[in-house]
């Protein structure tokens, strides 16, 4: 009989690999990964991301402004 608990170490082993490449793949292409999902966000809610892009900017330039008369 084939002893079970080396193949049950190895498939644990290859998980945890598997899963160290994958966080180390994102934590490298992060921003590109950011950037992606924005763009996607962009695409596909238009109406939504652009009353809050719009929303974003009309505050800070609001609060800009308020800062800079004082």
């Amino acid at each position: 009989m084939d002893d079970v608990r080396k193949s049950r170490e190895s498939k644990e082993i290859s998980r945890s690999i598997f899963w160290s490449k994958l966080l180390l793949f994102i934590w490298k292409k992060r921003w590109y990964l950011i950037l992606f999902l924005l763009i996607l966000l962009i695409i596909i809610f238009p109406i939504n991301s652009g009353q809050l892009i719009g929303q974003w900017i009309t505050d800070f330039v609001g609060t800009l402004i308020k800062y800079i008369k004082i």
